[in-house]
């Protein structure tokens, strides 16, 4: 991954979009630990449904659960 990359994948960031139905955070460290490395412009994931359609951000970027539904997003010159 490089930095101005759009981040699209199946598990969430560990504390971000991650509940699942049963309350419980089940998100990925390894991909927290990418996006403060990184900084993507954007990181897309649909894994956990119990946060499917939810926005949040780390470290300045915003993560999208776009569930199977899927969402529209626009991202701006940088």
């Amino acid at each position: 991954a490089r930095a101005g990359c759009v981040l699209v994948g199946p598990s969430p960031p560990n504390g971000v979009v991650d509940v699942r139905s049963r309350g419980s955070s089940v998100g990925s460290t390894a991909v927290r630990e990418a996006i403060v490395r990184v900084r993507p412009r954007l990181v897309v994931c649909g894994h956990v449904h119990g946060s499917n359609g939810t926005t949040g951000e780390l470290a300045g970027v915003p993560v999208v659960n776009a569930g199977p539904a899927g969402v529209t997003w626009e991202l701006h010159a940088a």
